[in-house]
């Protein structure tokens, strides 16, 4: 997706699409942190942990990581519908 690099004041800004944002975790006053790597490239990260979603949870499951099924006895109590 393709932006432009605008001046706001003594600054200079980069407007963020909103489909952009949604996908990063980022709102309005995040606290990131800007890196310049190379060849014109921009890194920004958050500076702050963005909880995952359950998607994002879900999508980490492997056959590696996925616990087999327990079983803990007959039920007896209200769990029982």
């Amino acid at each position: 997706m393709q932006t432009q690099i605008e001046r706001w004041g003594d600054n200079l800004v980069i407007r963020i699409p909103e489909s952009v944002l949604a996908s990063t975790g980022f709102v309005e006053s995040s606290a990131v942190d800007v890196e310049c790597v190379r060849h014109g490239q921009i890194i920004i990260r958050s500076t702050t942990p963005i909880s995952p979603t359950l998607d994002d949870l879900i999508d980490g499951i492997t056959d590696q990581n996925l616990h087999v099924e327990v079983d803990v006895g007959a039920a007896v109590g209200a769990e029982a519908w």
